[in-house]
């Protein structure tokens, strides 16, 4: 019993060992006052949850995009010499098609509220403290289309009758986005998962860890009571 014990509290230590060697590694998500909030290796996706008969052969319900974070850093992009910039992986899946294509975007955002800078890939995911109005300039003055603000919804207006509208939670995530022809709605996307693909191996560590240290005190106290 005592050398069952004893190899036991081998392993468990040699566990606990490894998870001291390894480390987590997080997005330097923060600049200034404002944050990204997503962490590097999470995985959102938006499926599409009603599609418009136009568009039968088209876009089917079930067809999804999905964004992977796989870097954020604070860097310098032209002449912003401080910038939080999101590398990000974007998937699509044509359930028509039955076909699924992917992307690598290492400029997926670029953002500094202070210099009033923002680039970007898509508007799904944007930093926090949600700030629209910000949004809405860069729809209007880079992108030059018309752009209104209805509660925590941004419009955007492509003409010829066809409005998209992004609706945010207050977390800075796109919770549907849909699109409209002359009042009509056509497409809607709505968001299905958020946070990591998988427990990385480093978290499995930590609640190792916290198990294993949990064990090993218990045989120790258990061998101590004995002693005495």
């Amino acid at each position: 019993m005592k050398k069952y014990a004893k190899l036991v509290i081998v392993f468990l230590t040699t566990l606990l060992a490894l998870n001291s060697l390894m480390t987590i590694t997080l997005g330097d998500t923060t600049i200034e006052d404002s944050s990204f909030p997503a962490d590097e290796g999470d995985l959102y996706k938006w499926i599409c949850t009603y599609s418009h008969p136009y568009f039968t052969g088209v876009i089917e319900k079930g067809s999804w995009v999905n964004v992977t974070i796989e870097r954020i850093y604070q860097g310098s992009y032209m002449a912003i010499p401080e910038a939080l910039i999101v590398n990000a992986t974007i998937g699509k899946y044509n359930k028509t098609a039955n076909y699924y294509s992917t992307y690598n975007e290492p400029l997926y955002f670029v953002y500094n509220n202070s210099l009033n800078f923002m680039e970007t890939v898509t508007f799904l995911v944007v930093p926090v403290p949600l700030n629209l109005s910000f949004i809405h300039n860069f729809w209007e003055t880079k992108i030059g289309k018309d752009c209104t603000i209805e509660g925590n919804t941004l419009i955007v207006d492509w003409g010829s009758g066809t409005i998209e509208k992004f609706n945010y939670n207050s977390h800075g995530f796109a919770a549907s986005f849909i699109t409209e022809m002359n009042n009509t709605k056509y497409l809607e996307h709505s968001l299905v998962s958020a946070g990591e693909q998988e427990i990385s191996y480093g978290n499995y560590f930590i609640i190792v860890g916290i198990v294993s240290a949990g064990i090993i005190s218990i045989f120790l106290r258990k061998r101590c009571a004995i002693k005495r």
